[in-house]
Parts: structure tokens; C-alpha cells; sequence
């Protein structure tokens, strides 16, 4: 189980360092808002929740907003 466990961490470490190196990776490190007092947990899920509007945020037509 142990050995689960640090493979786990291994991927999401793999997983956030790919993320930086395609300049996708969070704007905020994770210990920054674990100080914050968020969980891994949450982190994670606002993460995956923002993942599905980031071709929408990024859309160069977006900019309008902007502007307001």
C-alpha cells in the first residue's frame, strides 16, 4: 500500500512538472494555497474545475471583457 501511495505522488509530481514545462500550470504553487488553508483535495478539484473553461479564458475573442 505504501508503495501505491509514493506511486501516486511520483505521478501528480510528474503530472506538475509537465504542466510547467507546457505553461499550464496552476498561476498559484499548491503549497501557497495549502498556507491558505486549502486541502490537496480541493486544490485538486478547483484545479479540474477551471481546466474545463481554460480554452474559453484563453480564446483571444475574450479579451472584449477586458476592456470593461
Amino acid at each position: 500500500m505504501a508503495s501505491m501511495a509514493k506511486d501516486i505522488q511520483d505521478l501528480k509530481a510528474a503530472v506538475r512538472h509537465i504542466e510547467v514545462h507546457l505553461g499550464i500550470a496552476p498561476s498559484r504553487p499548491a503549497g501557497e494555497l495549502q498556507a491558505l488553508g486549502w486541502t490537496p483535495q480541493q486544490i485538486e478539484e478547483t484545479r479540474a474545475k477551471l481546466a474545463r473553461v481554460e480554452e474559453d479564458w484563453n480564446d483571444p475573442a475574450m479579451d472584449v471583457y477586458d476592456e470593461l
